[in-house]
């Protein structure tokens, strides 16, 4: 501080003679502006903003992301046309050509008295004598649509009124519209000055304007004219006509603080020239400025010429960082026209709301830094997404670029199962619109046995119809109407089977005496499942077996000691057997059983795996039957010679043993033989009987069954 006190002291003896002291106190304010630091600015030239021989400016807007310019321009016969030029990676802008699409909607004859683009360059806001307006001048909105322009709208009341609403500005978020209208007072430069007040609407939470309110004082003062809300959406820039109708108008800074409370406003000394200055065109990262001009004690505000201007830092809006990107839809990649919404994360208020372009997907909004945001995007019929963006150690301009994608339709996969063994149905699918009630063709794709795919479209709720044979339907409400976040949803639907009831009655097969105490074993043929059923006699003595339908199954009966095995096939499938009437043969000397399901390898004595169930059962006979001796005996077809048939016999008879007495049942109860093919019990004429032939037995040899 006590090298700017000297500083000062030094150039005040210096100047004193040279210039005038205000003039001597606008280079101290820049020279100590420049010590304090003036934040770097690109220098981006304007002088190759060439438009048509005849035309002149009357207005400028930079885009806020900084690539064009926005250029109103007026000719001999007071008519108004919108030019626009892009930014050169020479920090030039190229020479600028007609808004077509916009151009359209101008009328010969109508006055344009400023205009104001958003944030993202989707809205227009121009200031118009339209004949068809409130008064004068109203304030109209015109919406883009790639290089198409809608028709101007009136925006209306309370807005729009009898008087003239010129020079609109819009903010940021969309939610504040400044504006000027005439002053209705008159004062010591009226006479010299086109002299206005600065107004400001805001939007209600329905998204509706409510009555605008002049900004007062120490604002709106004598004569205020373009002001330009910043995107940080508080500090405005404004022009205004303030000590003597010699300077004329001045670009001024002010800042809101709480609502209807602004600073003080400071003359920005820097751009102070010999000419009338209107307010700034920047980007919202203010790189550059471009000012206006025109002559002291016109009226007119068509500028003498554009001028790239420095802007000490202490002017600046706050630090904001800008969002750009895309959104696409995520399957065909196409550009989405979405919604997206700024919220504070702790009160969950909306602060603003931007759309993405419709023609390629680009959104740019900005948001101050020092704080965190809630994002939320969404378009109708299509997903939702949500993030998160965390800007509170942000302390300098900066970009972030985010490409998004949303989608119009998800993927339902659907686990269809039996609800008591798990196992997986063949299912079919419908699905119905609850809305209309009507089936829809959804895209159904079967990824497995049970496992389905189906393709749904958002925006509507669905009524899925699962139905499997021998199983009860089943139907599930599922709802894509409200936020749908997630491409891909699982469910499992589990169905109850349909049951038959399978009568068994148990007998002895020499007495036709009723058999108690007798136990069920129920196999599952195609999960090789196992249930032991105790069965519960009804009222006629017999026994019900509760089975799925649909299913095969192996039913063994088991009797007390002294009862041969029973072993049957039961095909639930179409017609069901009611009734099952199982005779059990008692275990006497000479009982001969078939073992029908042991087979061996071809050509070999090696038991095959699929004879191990049938022999795990003779050996439970066996261990139950301690006391019986019995012979297994194998027999073959008569393809080979006797003698070969003879030794392969007696070879297969021994393996049947041999597995047995591995399972613990004594050698000594076991006695094999070998008959070849001396015992057929068909012809060996084809080769279903030749396999009737190939067969092991047992033959009871001595009982002696102890109680």
């Amino acid at each position: 501080m006590f090298f700017l006190f000297i500083t000062y002291q030094l150039l005040l003896q210096i100047f004193m003679n040279c210039f005038t002291m205000n003039q001597l106190k606008k280079l101290l304010v820049i020279f100590l502006t420049i010590l304090m630091g003036i934040s770097a600015q690109s220098q981006v030239s304007v002088s190759s903003l060439n438009i048509p021989e005849g035309l002149k400016i009357t207005e400028s807007f930079v885009l806020a992301n900084g690539t064009a310019i926005f250029l109103l321009t007026i000719d001999a016969n007071l008519n108004f046309a919108f030019y626009s030029a892009n930014l050169t990676k020479e920090k030039t802008f190229g020479a600028a050509t007609p808004v077509a699409g916009l151009n359209q909607h101008i009328l010969q004859g109508a006055q344009i008295k400023g205009f104001s683009l958003s944030i993202d360059s989707r809205l227009l806001f121009i200031s118009a004598n339209f004949a068809a307006g409130k008064g004068g001048f109203d304030i109209y909105r015109l919406v883009r649509n790639g290089n198409d322009w809608s028709k101007p709208e009136n925006i209306g009341s309370p807005i729009n009124t009898a008087l003239d609403e010129m020079e609109p500005s819009i903010s940021a978020d969309e939610n504040s519209l400044y504006f000027t209208r005439p002053i209705t007072e008159v004062n010591s430069f009226s006479s010299d000055f086109e002299c206005n007040k600065i107004f400001v609407a805001e939007k209600n939470i329905n998204g509706e304007w409510e009555e605008p309110y002049d900004l007062t004082k120490p604002i709106n003062l004598f004569c205020e004219s373009r002001p330009r809300i910043a995107p940080d959406n508080k500090t405005l820039y404004y022009s205004s006509v303030r000590e003597n109708a010699d300077l004329g108008f001045d670009v001024y800074y002010t800042q809101q603080i709480a609502k209807k409370i602004w600073k003080l406003p400071i003359k920005i000394d820097t751009l102070s020239t010999a000419n009338n200055d209107w307010a700034l065109s920047f980007p919202a990262f203010q790189e550059y400025f471009i000012v206006s001009s025109v002559a002291k004690k016109s009226k007119s505000k068509e500028p003498s010429f554009l001028n790239n201007a420095p802007v000490p830092a202490q002017f600046f809006q706050d630090k904001l960082v800008s969002i750009s990107g895309n959104i696409t839809d995520l399957y065909s990649n196409k550009p989405i026209e979405a919604k997206i919404e700024v919220a504070n994360p702790e009160s969950k208020r909306i602060l603003a709301s931007y759309l993405s372009s419709e023609i390629n997907g680009e959104f740019f909004f900005t948001l101050t830094t020092g704080q965190k945001y809630d994002l939320s995007l969404y378009k109708e019929n299509y997903s939702y997404r949500f993030e998160s963006l965390d800007l509170s150690s942000e302390n300098k301009f900066g970009l972030r670029k985010k490409d998004f994608t949303l989608f119009s339709s998800i993927s339902l996969f659907l686990n269809v199962f039996d609800a008591e063994d798990f196992s997986p149905l063949d299912a079919r699918i419908s699905v119905i619109e609850q809305s209309s009630g009507n089936p829809i063709d959804a895209k159904i794709n079967a990824e497995r046995k049970g496992r389905y795919i189906i393709g749904l479209e958002i925006g509507k709720k669905y009524n899925i119809k699962v139905e499997a044979d021998n199983h009860n339907p089943f139907e599930i409400p599922f709802s894509l109407d409200e936020i749908v976040q997630f491409s891909n949803f699982e469910r499992d639907v589990d169905l109850q089977p349909n049951y038959e009831t399978l009568e068994v009655e148990v007998t002895n097969m020499e007495t036709q005496e009723v058999l108690d105490s007798v136990q069920i074993y129920v196999v599952d043929v195609e999960t090789g499942e196992e249930l032991k059923v105790y069965a519960a006699k009804n009222e006629e003595g017999k026994y019900d077996l509760k089975l799925k339908k649909g299913k095969k199954y192996n039913v063994k009966v088991k009797a007390p000691k002294g009862y041969a095995f029973y072993n049957t096939e039961v095909d639930l499938n179409n017609e069901a057997p009611q009734k099952m009437e199982v005779k059990l043969e008692p275990l006497n000397a000479q009982t001969k059983l078939t073992i029908s399901a042991v087979q061996f390898e071809t050509n070999s004595a090696e038991l095959d795996i699929s004879s191990f169930t049938q022999l795990d059962q003779l050996v439970e006979l066996l261990l139950d039957n301690e006391n019986v001796k019995v012979e297994i005996s194998a027999h073959t077809d008569d393809v080979g010679s006797d003698i070969y048939n003879q030794r392969l016999s007696e070879k297969r008879a021994q393996s049947v043993v041999n597995y047995l007495i591995e399972k613990k049942v004594p050698s000594s109860r076991l006695i094999p033989r070998g008959y070849g093919e001396s015992k057929p019990i068909v012809l060996n004429d084809n080769d279903e009987n030749r396999a009737k032939n190939r067969r092991v037995e047992l033959r009871i040899l001595d009982v002696n069954i102890q109680n």
